[in-house]
């Protein structure tokens, strides 16, 4: 009885900070909320205002900007305003925030033991939002991705090629990162709840009340085939053309069959080029916006003492698809309709995430549906129904999933591929009959990356001579 008295005292303590966490918890979420409507809407210089301003870098009164530092437990806010600057041609402040979170992630990656174990004792008494959000690998590649764009926009070769290399090392190192954590998550939990109790099955409850799991779509590993392939023209653009060849070669595995991956490495293989037979214009559109999180709460009262009911409350993040806002003939060169292609999709990136990590969330999940019910048990018996309504109120208020994600990563990345023979104008149009143009020179091929949320925004083109 000891372990049921233990666990009841250390959810009751919880309560009083309840009322406070949530009201800290507040303004950062509101204010990334309006930022990413702004976003959608194409409204990226609004939305980096107002996410600077959310950060504390931004004075009203003059208009200016302070220097970029990295903010604890605002990551995501600082990967949004990252992205926000670059969509904004703002590339030196872009830098200068995933700077931040490089910093950021470092401080999370070497996070104590002691801390780890104290979020995930906050999480079994709460709920995971109490946790400090850890970028994905999704999450982390892209940004990883974003800042090789802005380098080697900008003409930095050098540093655009470290960045590519980083993704491709965040990738590698996940697979260890959530082995630790489902380690650390089925400890934490026992030592919570208690070692005299049973917990629930994970693998039952999950194929009864989360079945959607089973249909997830994954890749094998972490790596963004987009990225990988991104990575291989500007290994082309530098006359590296082996290097170029092995990392397609890795996105045409996860891809499958595509007409543009297939004959670029066809002209890798025979011919050591992609331009061996003239020039091209290849266009890469991050279209849409990304497949998103959503709380799934399952909650079932069963017969307490006294009477009493006891809900057994959980709620865990499932991934939810939207559709792709897209109009593949807006983008035309010399007003001829473009071919595309998807090389990847947001959705089986986030599920290929969360196949790996959900495991660790259902642990923590299971304890503190058990540390909840277990504090209701003891309520209702010692302070009878006014006791187990209280315990069930908490219960019922704290039980929540966290679903917190970057929201600036596009639907899907689309690809195609055309001759380039002569000088082009590529149009894109968008909005209600707004238009920009591209002009590709003569005599060169060139790579083209369009970031476009939704047919409203102004699409954010950047363009590379390969």
């Amino acid at each position: 009885m000891k372990s049921v008295t233990t666990a009841y005292i250390k959810v009751i303590s919880a309560l009083a900070a309840t009322a406070l966490i949530a009201g800290c918890a507040g303004t950062g979420k509101k204010a990334s909320e309006n930022s990413i409507a702004d976003y959608a809407a194409g409204n990226y210089s609004q939305a980096a205002r107002n996410l600077e301003l959310d950060l504390g870098f931004f004075d009203e009164e003059t208009g200016g900007y302070f220097p970029v530092v990295p903010v604890e437990d605002r990551v995501l806010l600082q990967l949004e305003a990252a992205e926000a600057s670059r969509l904004s041609g703002m590339g030196d402040r872009a830098v200068a925030h995933y700077d931040a979170v490089e910093e950021l992630f470092r401080v999370e990656d070497t996070e104590s033991i002691g801390e780890s174990a104290a979020e995930n004792v906050g999480a079994v008494a709460i709920n995971d939002n109490l946790m400090s959000y850890k970028p994905t690998p999704v999450e982390r590649v892209l940004a990883n991705y974003y800042k090789a764009l802005t380098f080697w926009a900008g003409g930095d070769t050098n540093n655009a090629r470290v960045e590519f290399n980083r993704a491709g090392e965040r990738a590698e190192r996940a697979l260890a990162r959530y082995q630790a954590e489902i380690e650390a998550a089925e400890q934490e939990a026992q030592e919570e709840v208690g070692s005299g109790v049973t917990m629930l099955s994970s693998d039952s409850v999950t194929a009864e009340h989360f079945p959607e799991i089973a249909s997830y779509s994954v890749y094998p590993d972490f790596e963004n085939p987009a990225v990988q392939y991104a990575q291989a023209m500007f290994y082309a653009s530098q006359g590296e053309n082996s290097r170029a060849r092995d990392a397609m070669r890795q996105a045409r595995i996860k891809v499958g069959e595509h007409p543009v991956l297939d004959d670029d490495l066809l002209k890798l293989d025979a011919q050591n080029s992609l331009k061996a037979d003239g020039n091209y214009a290849w266009v890469l559109v991050e279209a849409g916006q990304s497949a998103y999180l959503k709380e799934k709460r399952i909650d079932l009262p069963v017969p307490g003492p006294n009477g009493g009911i006891i809900l057994m409350s959980m709620a865990l993040p499932l991934v939810e698809d939207r559709p792709l806002e897209f109009s593949r003939g807006a983008i035309t060169l010399d007003g001829n309709q473009l071919a595309f292609e998807s090389i990847a999709d947001s959705r089986r990136l986030i599920e290929t995430e969360m196949s790996r990590r959900f495991p660790a969330i259902m642990t923590r999940a299971i304890a503190s549906t058990t540390a909840k019910a277990l504090l209701q048990y003891v309520a209702a018996d010692q302070g009878g129904w006014m006791g187990n309504l209280a315990a069930t109120a908490f219960t019922s208020a704290t039980t929540s999933a966290d679903v917190r994600m970057w929201e600036m990563i596009p639907n899907q990345w689309l690809l195609a591929k055309v001759r380039l023979d002569e000088s082009a104008d590529a149009m894109l149009e968008y909005g209600v009959q707004s238009r920009q143009t591209i002009a590709l020179e003569k005599g060169s091929s060139w790579f083209v990356v369009v970031k476009q949320p939704t047919p409203l925004a102004e699409p954010f083109v950047s363009a590379y001579k390969i």
